[in-house]
């Protein structure tokens, strides 16, 4: 049998895990959703065939001209899991040379973790792994082409609402 004072602390810890897991601020929150800006400047028209998510879900096909870009949307639970997206362009100056990349897009684009927008995503930092015949490279702001660092191919921009 359970004494008065051992019986309050049960109740009281119960309590806290209710107002912990049904507190009325998280009901109020809206599902977020988040969004990334694909701006082509390449200088040619990308085609991006396909962006998929880890959960099966996908966003395309884009043709994105230059100067042109194209946004997606989608939950943000997903956007801080990873998409992949495979990029195409044919380069005119190169003789109509055709190039592709599949990329990790989504893990360099979240704020930094100081940011008064969304305060609890960290900042995350692309995984880099060296690729010496890769097209493009994915820096936080977008990708470079591999031998030119100063000659952004796609920039990210992140929104959240």
């Amino acid at each position: 049998m359970m004494n008065s004072k051992a019986a309050l602390l049960l109740i009281l810890a119960i309590s806290s895990v209710a107002l912990l897991t049904c507190s009325p601020a998280d009901a109020a929150v809206p599902h977020r959703i988040g969004s990334v800006q694909l701006i082509n400047a390449v200088g040619e028209k990308v085609i991006v065939p396909l962006c998929s998510g880890p959960y099966g879900d996908h966003r395309g096909p884009a043709f994105i001209d230059f100067p042109g870009s194209e946004s997606f949307q989608f939950p943000v639970d997903i956007f801080i899991h990873g998409w992949t997206c495979s990029f195409e362009y044919v380069n005119t100056a190169e003789g109509g040379r055709k190039y592709t990349a599949n990329v990790l897009v989504w893990k360099g684009v979240l704020p930094k973790s100081n940011s008064a927008d969304v305060p609890e995503y960290p900042s995350l930092v692309p995984d880099y792994v060296p690729c010496y015949d890769c097209i493009w490279k994915i820096q936080r702001d977008g990708f470079y082409l591999a031998d030119d660092k100063n000659h952004t191919v796609f920039h990210f921009i992140g929104h959240w609402k």
